[in-house]
């Protein structure tokens, strides 16, 4: 349960962290707050927040975003649908011996804020969902990413 979580957490920011190409949300660092769901899973672990800074390059091109991150922690993008301010997707996830699927819907509330829902399921019945709320706080400092 506890690499669910932290895979769970991984897609979220990588999720969290790009925006909607129709509503055109601002490259720079988001300040996100996530509230997690899961059977067994500590009330200290339920709500956690992160600060990101999204490039212009992945701000621009969301679906190539959540590709190119999902990739590198071991999940494939089955599925990404857009329309007007709302992203849905479909991935599965493979860690250790460990199948996750994911499913999310992000809607962009303006340039500056959106909000996201996901739900991540084994096949053995096992379930995590979370909620997220996202707003644009600042340019990146240093040239960060």
């Amino acid at each position: 349960m506890k690499r669910l979580i932290i895979t769970a957490g991984l897609a979220a920011l990588a999720a969290l962290a790009m925006p909607v190409q129709a509503m055109e949300l601002k490259p720079g660092r988001w300040q996100q707050t996530t509230t997690l769901d899961a059977p067994n899973l500590p009330a200290k672990m339920r709500t956690q927040q992160s600060t990101d800074c999204i490039s212009a390059d992945d701000a621009a091109d969301l679906k190539a975003a959540l590709q190119h991150d999902w990739k590198a922690n071991h999940c494939t993008l089955d599925n990404a649908d857009e329309s007007g301010n709302t992203l849905t997707w479909s991935a599965s996830c493979q860690q250790a011996n460990v199948k996750t699927r994911m499913t999310g819907t992000l809607k962009a509330k303006n340039s500056t804020h959106y909000s996201m829902d996901m739900k991540f399921s084994t096949p053995a019945g096992k379930t995590m969902t979370s909620h997220s709320d996202a707003k644009w706080v600042s340019e990146c400092k240093n040239g960060a990413h």
